[in-house]
């Protein structure tokens, strides 16, 4: 099947995805991907006992199908938009019901600290943000076409082009 697929999708995504024109698989891969990650929790919920079921399992089912709403929302959520099913539809759900770690009851870190940590990470975001900017004006791609980089072992360049951000 997958030299089928092989032959037969390059050809559907020239005809269908000229060039200029939107192309629409990679969104409807991850909308894909999601459905199947809920189809197999939704099946492991309702085909096998729960003994069956390994410790990831168990925590990810779900017996009822959910609403349009709900499906929409976990198909939309930030998370899963971009990337495909990183949270499974049970952690979504849990999330928005405010269940589980989600819980209000379940907090163990005060407010405050969760604030200051976002001020520390956003302070040390700016400080990297401000070396990085000052360390450009040295270490940029054109250093890459010198004669200096040119002679440089192998680890040498590989180094340079990590802190030249190539």
């Amino acid at each position: 099947i997958h030299s089928t697929l092989f032959v037969l999708v390059p050809p559907s995504l020239a005809l269908f995805c000229p060039a200029g024109d939107l192309d629409f698989t990679g969104g409807q891969m991850v909308l894909t991907l999601k459905l199947i990650s809920m189809a197999m929790c939704y099946q492991d919920a309702n085909s096998r006992k729960p003994e069956e079921l390994t410790n990831y399992q168990r925590a990810h089912v779900f017996g009822a199908l959910p609403g349009l709403l709900e499906y929409l929302g976990f198909v939309f959520c930030f998370g899963n938009l971009l990337a495909g099913p990183v949270i499974e539809f049970r952690d979504y759900q849990m999330w928005v019901r405010k269940e589980g770690p989600w819980a209000p009851s379940a907090r163990k870190v005060p407010w405050t600290g969760d604030f200051w940590a976002g001020v520390r990470a956003w302070g040390i975001a700016m400080a990297s943000m401000v070396f990085y900017l000052s360390m450009e004006k040295v270490w940029n791609f054109k250093l890459l076409a010198t004669s200096w980089y040119a002679a440089q072992p192998l680890l040498v360049k590989l180094v340079t082009m990590q802190v030249g951000g190539a």
